[in-house]
């Protein structure tokens, strides 16, 4: 059974939504994981502080207890006599004690006279002043020879852009890599795709995008090879992309490695098209 190119393509477009969600759940279960140790380290330290709580507070009632048991003891209590029933009580005052005398008064001496003020001596006058010699007139300044202005850096241009239907494609660069023989090679173009639509799409190479070489031939996007090079270049996968998002993209072709020479061109799918670009493979 033959899908068409419709089919094919939305087919795809599922492979690139799925392999995406793949990569945004790896990067949140490595941030769950980092958390994880984070929350394991916190309960280690928790754990240490409370044993050495508990061997603190062990030490210190010790050292209370050894401490009471070196002090004095309290005296025994002795009862008071009892009263035998039937005796008289006979109450004998104690006389209070005679006062002492208070001591007489000694009046203090009388003031020694102070000593007589000797004056300071006089201040001596200070010497003359003397005047700083003049200052000697330093060299002219020579004014240093103005700077020669550099040239401009050069700003990198772009290979071409491409407007497909909603998408602005940005070509930056073209690499040739290895192909599975010596007789292929996987020409790969990396740039900028730019949402430019109204609503949240997903930008799929098949159907939109062909290269075509020197003899008329014309060559899809290859999947598996758009997948290693999304790989190797660091790239996103340009899905689910709001209206104005912009990413980073890599597209890939199996083509004849004899060929150095491309046309892009669109695909059966696209109804929009604008810049056809020539590239030559480095």
């Amino acid at each position: 059974m033959q899908l068409t190119p419709e089919e094919r393509h939305r087919i795809i477009e599922r492979g690139v939504l799925a392999r995406a969600a793949a990569q945004r759940q790896a990067k949140r279960r490595a941030r769950l994981k980092s958390v994880a140790w984070a929350c394991l380290g916190c309960f280690g330290l928790l754990v240490v502080i409370g044993l050495a709580a508990v061997v603190l507070t062990g030490v210190y009632p010790l050292g209370q207890t050894t401490a009471r048991a070196s002090a004095t003891p309290y005296p025994t209590y002795t009862p008071y006599p009892t009263l035998k029933l039937g005796a008289a009580l006979v109450h004998t005052a104690t006389p209070y004690a005679t006062d002492a005398p208070l001591p007489t008064y000694t009046f203090h001496p009388t003031n020694a006279p102070r000593p007589t003020y000797t004056p300071y001596p006089t201040n001596t006058p200070l010497s003359t002043y003397t005047p700083y010699p003049t200052n000697t007139a330093q060299p002219t300044h020579t004014p240093l020879p103005s700077r020669t202005a550099l040239p401009p850096s050069p700003i990198p241009r772009l290979i071409g852009v491409l407007r497909v239907d909603h998408w602005l494609f940005e070509i930056a660069a073209v690499h040739s890599d290895p192909g599975k023989d010596i007789t292929r090679q996987i020409v790969v173009l990396l740039g900028n795709i730019t949402n430019q639509g109204t609503m949240t799409d997903t930008f799929v190479a098949y159907g939109t995008l062909l290269l075509k070489d020197s003899h008329g031939r014309t060559y899809e996007d290859d999947r598996s090879a758009t997948w290693a090079a999304m790989d190797k270049y660091g790239t996103e996968y340009a899905a689910s992309m709001t209206p104005g998002a912009r990413e980073y993209l890599a597209v890939a072709f199996d083509v004849p490695s004899s060929e150095r020479t491309f046309t892009i061109i669109p695909g059966s799918l696209v109804a929009g098209w604008t810049g056809d670009i020539t590239i030559t493979v480095p």
